[in-house]
């Protein structure tokens, strides 16, 4: 039963990165389409030759990811980041690398796990910086971007795409989640 929840979990995961590469070189492409020709979308058929034709270098960039899984329900009211990864995009070349941070890496800086960084930033003038900055201690990077996304945008995303189909051999329920006892006395 466990095994099939860490499948299920990686395969989710893997999922939603493979989601996410397709839709950010969409986003940057478009981007840089717009730029290029300054003329909106629905100039494309004609512009995206001419982008295509003459492409323009871009300079590799850092683009940090949180995952917010935002709750507030009678378990949790939380804002914290569950998933946190720094991504280095080249357009040139067209490498990606990514570099998961563990969520409960403790940053010291701040006396707090690193997932509590986003929620912190919420409680300044400027999040966006305070997680910039934040961020690039921690890595020693420069963070360029930054993707904020919940899972509720995660299941939109999907639904935009027509969805993904599961198949399972074997189905099962959880009896035991959530613990009626954690929900009394959490």
């Amino acid at each position: 039963m466990e095994k099939l929840k860490k499948i299920i979990s990686f395969c989710s995961d893997l999922l939603l990165l493979a989601s996410f590469l397709v839709f950010t070189s969409l986003y940057f492409f478009i981007k840089d389409v717009s730029q290029k020709t300054h003329k909106y979308f629905w100039y494309w058929p004609k512009t995206i030759f001419s982008v295509v034709k003459n492409p323009t270098p871009v300079k590799p960039f850092n683009l940090l990811i949180l995952g917010l899984d935002e709750r507030h329900d009678q378990l949790e009211d939380t804002q914290v980041t569950d998933t946190i990864i720094l991504s280095k995009l080249n357009p040139q070349t067209g490498r990606i690398d990514l570099l998961s941070i563990p969520r409960d890496l403790w940053f010291y800086p701040l006396s707090a796990k690193v997932n509590a960084i986003y929620p912190q930033s919420l409680q300044t003038d400027n999040h966006l910086d305070f997680i910039k900055t934040n961020f690039a201690i921690l890595t020693g990077q420069t963070i360029d971007h930054i993707l904020i996304f919940s899972t509720q945008d995660l299941a939109n995303l999907i639904d935009l795409v027509g969805g993904v189909d599961v198949h399972l051999d074997t189905g099962f329920t959880d009896n035991q989640f959530p613990n009626p006892e954690y929900i009394n006395n959490p």
